[in-house]
């Protein structure tokens, strides 16, 4: 996994989403997912970097028959894989 890995970080590197450091204060360590498909999801652990720093925004959690409400009139349901989802923003690696 560990090539699987590597090989996807550079290709990150080569899309300019990620951008190479030696160091950063926002530096995070990374989580491997594998996916469905057999490719691999990169996600970064921010917990004990950037959500020290963030402030909290609080909302409304719906409860399960609220959700469950608001679906009733659909007649469609579907499940939506989209290439690189989770990436929003450049981070440095």
């Amino acid at each position: 996994m560990e090539a699987e890995v590597g090989a996807e970080l550079d290709k990150m590197v080569a899309d300019g989403i990620l951008e190479p450091t030696n160091e950063s204060a926002w530096a995070t360590p990374i989580v491997v997912a594998k996916k469905a498909g057999g490719g691999i999801q990169i996600c970064g652990d921010h917990k004990s970097t950037v959500n020290k720093a963030v402030l909290p925004e609080t909302y409304h959690m719906p409860t399960i028959d609220e959700a469950f409400a608001k679906l009733a009139p659909a007649h469609t349901l579907s499940k939506i894989d989209l290439v690189k989802p989770m990436i929003r923003s450049k981070s440095a690696i």
